[in-house]
């Protein structure tokens, strides 16, 4: 993780993000109606709209926030189990509150989200986005102070206001929110106390009661990728996590497969058992979770 920087940078031109392969919107896309604020009109009357409130954001929900933002701008702070990540939730979620729900705050946790830190081109944590109107907007990274923070937020939610984007999205009590198994809260806690080992265990227990809960398998996949990312052990597929969790996945099974295929226990099979948690982590119908799946098999039998 690089060192807090003593100044930030905050961006507010659209960046260049591809957007294609998560199932959002082509932010090269140039409708009419996307190109023509006065036609960007969705929530422009100020009712509360029926939104999801504040929550982690994963790849499988990208797709709904993306559309969320045609009516209320989204704001994505990407992060890692670190302290700077932290304090820069902490801030962003005291300025939801003062902004009386003017944005959407999604959390995207780095280390179970790899096709995201790939589109986005996250090098670092914690890296700040916007979504408005299915688009993305660079604003920052690392942590500034709070007085910057609520700076480039309300240039932001003035951007939105001049193009018609200005919803609200309703607090947790005023809707009715699919409710999480009551298991997930305990190894979610130890994760934000930095309890990553007993997150871990917490996980496995999760699994143990829920077996065939899939979101548990990928929570406890994660958990295992970011406890190995904080050890200090000689891990000889350090570098192999590294590529995945920066985006670059096809490099990181090209590299597990060639271990599978050249090396002798006990490395081919923690390559293997390295493959299955990518898998997880990534969901069975990613591409190249398909093609990577495949090549496995072909070595193995």
């Amino acid at each position: 993780m690089a060192e807090q920087p003593e100044k930030q940078e905050i961006a507010n031109a659209y960046g260049a993000v591809d957007l294609a392969n998560l199932g959002g919107a082509n932010p090269t896309a140039s409708s009419t109606e996307s190109a023509n604020p006065n036609n960007a009109n969705a929530g422009q009357d100020g009712k509360a709209l029926p939104g999801i409130g504040s929550v982690p954001v994963t790849e499988g929900e990208f797709q709904q926030v993306a559309q969320l933002s045609k009516q209320v701008p989204v704001v994505l702070v990407f992060v890692d189990e670190d302290p700077i990540s932290k304090q820069a939730l902490a801030v962003l979620e005291a300025a939801e509150k003062q902004a009386n729900r003017r944005f959407l705050l999604g959390k995207v946790e780095g280390a179970n989200n790899p096709r995201l830190i790939q589109a986005f081109g996250i090098k670092d944590y914690p890296t700040v986005f916007a979504l408005v109107n299915e688009r993305p907007v660079p604003l920052y990274a690392g942590s500034p102070e709070p007085q910057q923070v609520e700076q480039v937020l309300m240039q932001l939610l003035q951007m939105c206001e001049q193009n018609g984007i200005n919803g609200q999205v309703q607090a947790p009590d005023d809707q009715e929110i699919a409710k999480e198994p009551e298991e997930y809260a305990e190894p979610k806690r130890l994760a934000e106390a930095g309890d990553l080992a007993g997150a871990l265990a917490a996980w496995e227990h999760v699994v143990t009661v829920r077996p065939q809960d899939q979101e548990a398998k990928r929570q406890l996949a994660g958990a295992k990728l970011a406890l190995r990312a904080a050890s200090e052990s000689e891990d000889p597929l350090a570098q192999i996590d590294e590529r995945f969790k920066s985006g670059q996945i096809d490099d990181a099974f090209n590299e597990l497969l060639n271990l599978v295929a050249t090396q002798d226990e006990p490395l081919k099979s923690a390559a293997k058992d390295r493959l299955v948690e990518y898998f997880t982590i990534l969901g069975a119908g990613d591409a190249r979770v398909k093609n990577a799946r495949a090549r496995l098999a072909s070595l193995l039998f």
